[in-house]
């Protein structure tokens, strides 16, 4: 499946962003600071909000893939995953880009089961894309600056970080409160990623396990 291709099956049955696929990587540095409200000497390119085939809505979907949506409900959205893992009632899927340009981008769900319940369903609780196509309704995608997200989630806390294939660290940024979860480039103050979540859900009890050695902040 080629980009446009991933695009149009996502366009036909949505309503409604780099990040990596996951590879085994190591910390190398023990101290850092969290990127600032820094801008790049690049401008970000004007969003078309009005484009509801390709919206990031925080704690509820990103097009037609809700949070609470059953794998069935995902698989015949998005058909069948490039890849994925499962086990103790946990899966995450992976839809991946076969375009030769680069980069290439991801989308990455992430269900579980409700332990105890009676539920036997998977459900989606965090949907993640990595390609600019995908923005909120105020225009944000990857690429936009820490600065700009800043400017509509001024609630934003970081909750811990991941090193990327240079080694460089890449921040999670999570507006627990909306719903929504930035992951921003230590080298720039960019977005890599974005992925929706329940709102009043803090990411660092269980983030979207598609990145290795993630270092939480502020944890007990």
């Amino acid at each position: 499946m080629n980009i446009r291709n991933l695009y149009i099956a996502l366009a036909a049955l949505l309503s409604a962003c780099g990040s990596e696929t996951a590879e085994n990587k190591a910390i190398t540095s023990t101290s850092s600071t969290a990127p600032t409200d820094t801008t790049t000497l690049e401008t970000t390119p004007a969003k078309d909000t009005t484009d509801s085939l390709y919206m990031i809505v925080p704690g509820e979907s990103i097009g037609q893939v809700e949070i609470g949506s059953t794998a069935e409900q995902v698989s015949n959205i998005l058909s069948k995953a490039d890849s994925g893992d499962a086990a103790m009632g946990k899966a995450v899927s992976f839809w991946l880009s076969n375009s030769p340009d680069t980069p290439k981008h991801m989308v990455a769900v992430y269900s579980s089961r409700s332990m105890g319940t009676g539920n036997i369903n998977l459900r989606t609780r965090q949907v993640l894309v990595t390609s600019p196509r995908f923005t909120t309704p105020d225009g944000i995608s990857t690429g936009s600056t820490m600065g700009e997200i800043r400017q509509q989630y001024n609630h934003l806390k970081p909750v811990g970080y991941y090193p990327d294939k240079q080694q460089k660290r890449v921040y999670i940024y999570d507006d627990a409160a909306q719903g929504i979860t930035f992951e921003i480039t230590e080298t720039d103050s960019t977005c890599a990623a974005i992925a929706v979540h329940e709102k009043g859900e803090s990411m660092a009890n269980g983030y979207l396990p598609i990145h290795l050695n993630v270092t939480w902040l502020n944890q007990q």
